[in-house]
């Protein structure tokens, strides 16, 4: 299977998934229909990308990248499940129709391994809170401060210039924050950060 991900939204999710948990998993970066998702337990990044219509939203392919490159000039990351191999591409795809025009593996600009890991990817539908819910304040709600710099980091990994963000609470001191990053091109990259207990 051919799996597209801008070299962004790659760059962003390395940020959040985990590192050597031994809930291997979670180690990965998911494809859910229109989006992506990755998690380390404490945060979680969802970013919404049309390039991969094929999986439906019940389908979780759980990658590990083998490497990101980070040659200068890299857009899209093409993902060929089957052979193990990312091929780094300079070229912006915003269709999946796009990629039938040029041949990647010729214009790529670097290449890595990728692995399919096979295991029960959270659902982060179920820590998101639901669309156009209005919570009541939260009068009180701590964090870890290290997770709070996320943001920056991911608005810088995509590339952002304005690194603005929206934070939405869901209503108590114990249910996460989301904050979310629009890229002008109007793709959304939403990060759940979960509250600690003081």
């Amino acid at each position: 299977m051919i799996l597209l991900a801008p070299m962004g939204a790659l760059k962003a999710h390395n940020l959040t998934k985990a590192k050597n948990d031994v809930r291997y998993y979670l180690n990965g970066i998911a494809f859910v229909k229109d989006e992506i998702w990755s998690t380390s337990g404490h945060v979680a990044l969802r970013s919404s990308n049309l390039l991969n219509p094929e999986i439906d939203r019940s389908t979780r392919i759980i990658l590990n990248i083998g490497r990101l490159s980070t040659v200068r000039g890299i857009e899209t990351a093409v993902i060929d499940t089957d052979a193990g191999i990312v091929y780094y591409i300079p070229q912006v795809i915003e269709k999946r129709k796009d990629l039938e025009e040029i041949d990647y593996k010729a214009t790529r600009l670097d290449v890595a391994t990728v692995e399919v890991i096979d295991g029960n990817f959270p659902d982060l539908d179920r820590v998101y809170p639901p669309a156009q819910s209005q919570p009541a304040g939260v009068p009180l709600i701590s964090f870890n401060a290290e997770y709070l710099a996320l943001p920056q980091a991911i608005g810088k990994a995509l590339g952002m210039k304005y690194k603005t963000t929206a934070i939405a609470f869901q209503g108590d001191n114990t249910k996460a924050a989301t904050f979310t990053l629009t890229e002008p091109n109007g793709n959304t990259h939403q990060l759940v950060v979960m509250p600690v207990r003081m």
